[in-house]
């Protein structure tokens, strides 16, 4: 049996979410999420906790604190058009930022970077994302949750000494069973047992026992829905260019959000999403419902639905070839290695992992990825940049969509 346990201070998020919850599932092994959030995160720094303490967890010398000072611009109110700048005098920085400011987030990780020291010593697996954390850990059936349990209360103590609060009433755990049935024994977890969900929301993200991600596409269906109907009432007063940035910042963007967690889902959850598509596209050009859509997405040079989201995968790949990705994402993706000198050593192909669920395995990061990039021109793969691999992908997703 797996568990993942997610230990969060806001909301949470997944660049992939079946980096960690597709690869390590088999046939005997169910995995699981949790989501712990905690209160009085980044007010911690500033009340009380001085910022020495956070250059000593960072490895500086506490000798140069002297050297941090803020300096602050003042503006006449009288003449706006000629602003004066007036500089006050340094003052040292020693008990962390105003709210709001954006040295908030940096300070606040350093200030709960022992947690990472205490997830080590445990044996528990963790990923740090902004203010926002993540725990998970893999058992079998038979094994005790002793060890989870242990590393959840010393965390729980630490926040206490530090000023932080584990905040329980807003705590959530989910198994992933390697069935699509809930799993049958659920894991003691004292006091985070009461709080085992079935559907969970990861940084806007809903992930179900089963990943069909059906909550993901019924929130996002609900949502661009609502806006497309607020959209509607104010085409008369916008222009088409107009339009159609509102159309991409509040439809769009919805679509793209996450969307790489969508690879392998069901073609009737897929369907819904790209009947949004295809709504915003009729809002946007006036076409009647019954107008064959694919002419109008190709005038507006949009890629459906499907392509966007192998699209998305694909250039979190090339950024991860290429060391432009987080080292997560790195590690999970290599070029094959040939065992001898072969006509197909410069196609730049990768290494393909045998899996063992069809349904789950095939679609983990590290076996969807290299199979999508196999399949690519070898002129796109040849991409000397980001932007450049960016325009060859569009251009031979677009032919796939509406030429061939």
């Amino acid at each position: 049996m797996c568990l993942c346990l997610c230990l969060c201070t806001s909301h949470l998020r997944i660049v992939h979410p079946s980096i960690h919850f597709l690869n390590p599932l088999c046939p005997r092994r169910v995995a699981g999420e949790g989501l712990v959030p905690i209160s009085s995160g980044q007010r911690a720094i500033r009340r009380g906790t001085p910022w020495t303490e956070s250059q000593s967890i960072a490895g500086q010398h506490r000798d140069t604190q002297d050297k941090q000072s803020c300096t602050h611009t003042l503006t006449p109110k009288d003449n706006l058009d000629r602003p004066i700048n007036l500089t006050a005098e340094s003052q040292p920085l020693r008990w962390g930022v105003p709210q709001g400011s954006i040295l908030g987030p940096l300070l606040f990780n350093l200030y709960i970077l022992p947690l990472g020291a205490i997830f080590r010593k445990h044996a528990v697996s963790y990923h740090l994302y902004a203010d926002d954390c993540q725990i998970y850990f893999s058992f079998k059936p038979t094994q005790l949750m002793k060890v989870l349990s242990d590393c959840i209360l010393e965390v729980k103590q630490w926040l206490a000494d530090n000023f932080l609060h584990l905040n329980n009433s807003k705590t959530d755990l989910i198994v992933f069973s390697p069935n699509s049935t809930t799993a049958t024994r659920q894991p003691d977890l004292n006091y985070l047992s009461p709080n085992v969900s079935s559907v969970i929301s990861n940084l806007g993200v809903k992930m179900d026992q089963a990943l069909k991600m059906d909550a993901q596409v019924n929130s996002t269906v609900k949502s661009c829905f609502f806006q497309l109907r607020r959209i509607s009432k104010l085409k008369h007063i916008l222009s088409v260019h107009l339009l159609k940035s509102v159309v991409h910042t509040f439809i769009t963007s919805r679509l793209d959000y996450s969307n790489s967690c969508l690879y392998g889902i069901s073609k009737a959850a897929l369907s819904r999403l790209q009947l949004v598509q295809n709504s915003a596209a009729r809002l946007l050009t006036g076409a009647d419902r019954r107008q064959h859509i694919s002419p109008i997405l190709k005038s507006l040079h949009w890629l459906p639905v499907q392509f966007r989201i192998t699209f998305k995968i694909m250039l979190l790949t090339y950024k991860s070839l290429n060391h432009q990705a987080p080292p997560y994402l790195c590690e999970l993706v290599h070029y094959y290695n040939l065992p001898r000198a072969l006509r197909s050593e410069d196609k730049l192909l990768q290494a393909v992992p045998n899996v063992r669920l069809k349904s789950r395995g095939e679609r983990a990061f590290s076996v969807c990825a290299p199979k999508l990039w196999n399949t690519l021109p070898l002129l796109v793969r040849q991409a000397p940049t980001a932007s450049i691999f960016k325009s060859r992908l569009k251009t031979h997703y677009f032919n796939l969509a509406y030429i061939t």
